[in-house]
């Protein structure tokens, strides 16, 4: 019965994603707003939700035959790694999903948005990227370099969504530029995971050693400076530069 559940899981994370990946472009290029636009996000947002629970079951269904295998934590570790990581973003993808959506609903109020539920998901994200860290030091299973790398993924999505929820952005069009980034997030989760298990399918890059992490990293490479690019151009186009920096204050004796 677990191997017919985790196939069958597995094709729906699958479809689900491929579904998602198609989604995530077609509202770049429809006109923000419009109601095409909300439609197709939505395909987006609620594929990405398939993604995250059938992927979820599928590794705690995965964790558990391995602690069923009889086999010493040693020859499990990397195993094990990987259903941590793959668990890992999993939570991040859900958490950044999560914020690009609530922000919508309340444009002008950002600190209605600290519930014990979003902090849960914020600090949840904080503690997964320090458990990766541990674990890659403790165990130091193959992936090592991999979940070092990935590790501020968490760090990431759970200062952005506290620095939103706490007011410390202020800006009459803060959601937006948070709508647009996390969005853009999540679009780099599907991009990963594409060019990582999908493409892999059709297409043997062959690389190895340190250059097998060039496909986790390089949709993060490329969509970073993207969202910047983008804020920076709807801030120019709303009249709403970003806030100069405060001076620094040079220490006098």
């Amino acid at each position: 019965m677990t191997p017919l559940m985790i196939e069958s899981l597995r094709w729906i994370h699958i479809l689900a994603g491929g579904v998602g990946l198609i989604a995530f472009w077609i509202p770049v290029f429809l006109k923000k707003g419009s109601i095409n636009h909300k439609k197709i996000g939505k395909i987006f947002v609620n594929a990405g939700y398939v993604v995250v629970i059938a992927g979820s079951l599928v590794l705690l269904l995965k964790l558990t035959a391995l602690y069923g295998n009889g086999n010493s934590f040693q020859e499990n570790k990397n195993s094990i790694a990987l259903v941590m990581f793959l668990g890992y973003l999993c939570l991040t993808t859900a958490a950044i999903l999560r914020h690009g959506m609530l922000v919508l609903s309340h444009k002008k109020e950002q600190t209605i948005h600290g519930t014990l539920l979003n902090y849960i998901f914020s600090y949840g994200c904080l503690i997964a990227s320090a458990v990766l860290v541990l674990f890659g030091l403790a165990a130091q299973p193959d992936s090592s370099i991999l979940l070092y790398a990935m590790s501020p993924v968490g760090i990431a999505t759970y200062l952005q969504i506290n620095a939103y929820i706490s007011g410390k952005k202020r800006s009459k069009q803060q959601w937006w530029y948070e709508h647009l980034s996390a969005m853009l997030i999540a679009g780099i989760a599907f991009h990963t995971a594409f060019l990582v298990f999908g493409s892999a399918r059709f297409i043997d890059l062959g690389l190895s050693g340190m250059l097998a992490i060039v496909p986790w990293l390089a949709p993060t490479f490329i969509g970073v400076p993207a969202i910047a690019i983008w804020e920076r151009h709807y801030r120019k186009k709303f009249n709403d530069p970003l806030p100069p920096r405060k001076p620094k204050t040079e220490a006098t004796l």
